[in-house]
């Protein structure tokens, strides 16, 4: 358990390492407490094994502020603050994200294929929630179920993943509410509006399945497919949406 704020200085001669590692089995508590890195520190908490945890503080400033390169690990209840990358899962399965927040970065969530992101918000970066393959199979599932995605510039990006959204909000963000790009899934129940481009925007989708959403008051269309990138398969399942 972490007992007091942690800055960590720039060392050019460890600038990759980060400020905290966390191992397989262990759980780290930082107790409300902020973990800054200063300079061009890279990493602020590294967890490089599995079924580690990581709860209740801060990390700021650094390049990406929680790395995980493990499976089965649990982050929660962390607020991630002007970090390039708030939090990023580089590879490995089963990851839980929890209650946790990014801001103000490039990438709030930066997602391999096969976790789960419950309850989050992402606001003002470039991009909310970022979700790809990774290293990991591209089949693997990855699911999004309660965050919200607000004032960021594309709200969600989901790019050559399996994903399944379910029940977010997806709200004034300045580009694309939902950006699917070669990637097949299902998006069910999410509210979209109020973006400045299209609620959803999909391309190269053929097997992605889009119901019960409300996607309205968008700047653009509320659903709009690029017909020239699924001539090679139908297009996506659209039912039961209000747009």
């Amino acid at each position: 358990m972490l007992d007091r704020d942690l800055s960590c200085p720039y060392n050019a001669d460890a600038s990759s390492e980060p400020a905290l590692t966390v191992v397989t089995g262990a759980t780290l508590d930082l107790n409300g407490h902020t973990v800054t890195c200063a300079g061009t520190r890279e990493v602020g908490i590294r967890i490089e094994d599995n079924s580690a945890a990581v709860r209740n503080g801060t990390v700021r400033d650094c390049y990406t502020g929680v790395r995980i390169t493990g499976s089965d690990n649990l982050v929660r209840r962390l607020t991630l603050i002007a970090n390039s990358y708030g939090l990023a899962i580089e590879r490995g399965t089963g990851n839980r994200i929890k209650a946790s927040a990014a801001r103000d970065g490039q990438i709030g969530f930066l997602v391999a294929g096969g976790n789960t992101l419950t309850g989050n918000t992402a606001t003002g970066n470039d991009t909310g929630f970022h979700l790809n393959g990774g290293d990991n199979d591209p089949q693997a599932l990855s699911v999004l179920i309660e965050n919200e995605a607000t004032g960021n510039g594309y709200g969600v990006y989901v790019g050559t993943v399996r994903v399944r959204l379910i029940q977010n909000r997806i709200l004034r963000n300045g580009q694309d509410g939902v950006y699917v790009n070669a990637s097949s899934g299902t998006l069910e129940g999410n509210r979209i509006a109020n973006n400045q481009r299209n609620g959803i925007f999909c391309a190269y989708c053929n097997s992605l399945t889009v119901t019960d959403n409300k996607v309205i008051d968008n700047g653009g269309d509320g659903v709009l497919v690029d017909i020239r990138s699924n001539v090679d398969g139908p297009s996506p399942t659209l039912t039961n949406n209000r747009v």
